[in-house]
């Protein structure tokens, strides 16, 4: 009985997305939103981003997962650094276009596909010179409660904000280029799960042809030690 709980317990902290997985998701959904996605600013990026990912873990990986807007605020145990996404208060990095920041949550773990991107977001901040470019896949027991939590040494802390993550959804919910681009995605995933340099010939709205490919970031490694599945 106690060897079956031990299984459980690993099982619950298996994180859900390999790095070999973390990466095409990451690099494919960023590639597509920038060639043919056109947000209009940083957090509009993330939210697409997010949006693409949920499609590709719910219906190729069924994963159960949502996304979750609000402030970002995480922790680089490298250098000693915190990095904010949205209206936190000394927060670094923000930016005009920074209001808010997009991830994804599972039963278990707090996603940001947006990770492996980290050394651009934050460039030029204090402790830029040491960010990671990494998978931040965190268990959400790692999620501080509170900020004091986070200020004695918490990984992560998020701050969600419901309406905000309802009303953009609503938003979005008809938003028919976003669609397209969901669908070219789940069409290009079983090409970029046998060939990672696999590109999409995507037709935009407006009638151009665009040949779409990853992005070039990859994460080199975990934000935390955990065990990742095969």
């Amino acid at each position: 009985m106690q060897e079956l709980e031990r299984k459980e317990h690993n099982l619950d902290h298996q994180a859900p997305l390999s790095q070999e997985d973390f990466n095409l998701l990451s690099s494919a959904t960023y590639g597509i939103v920038h060639h043919a996605g056109q947000p209009k600013s940083r957090a509009e990026s993330h939210f697409m981003i997010s949006t693409l990912g949920i499609v590709v873990m719910k219906l190729a990986m069924e994963i159960n997962c949502r996304r979750v807007v609000g402030n970002w605020r995480i922790r680089n145990n490298l250098s000693g650094g915190t990095y904010g996404i949205g209206s936190l208060k000394s927060s670094i990095g923000n930016t005009e276009d920074d209001d808010f920041h997009t991830w994804i949550e599972t039963e278990t773990h707090c996603i940001d596909l947006m990770s492996p991107m980290y050394p651009d977001v934050f460039a030029g901040t204090e402790h830029s010179s040491k960010v990671p470019s990494a998978m931040v896949q965190i268990p959400k027991e790692m999620d501080a409660k509170t900020i004091k939590q986070f200020e004695q040494g918490a990984v992560l802390f998020t701050e969600p904000d419901p309406s905000l993550t309802k009303s953009l959804i609503a938003q979005f919910a008809e938003n028919d280029e976003l669609d397209d681009l969901a669908q070219a995605l789940l069409h290009w995933w079983p090409k970029l799960k046998q060939d990672s340099g696999s590109q999409l010939r995507f037709v935009h709205k407006d009638g151009r042809g665009l040949l779409i490919k990853p992005a070039d970031y990859e994460a080199s490694q975990s934000w935390v030690n955990e065990t990742v599945t095969a």
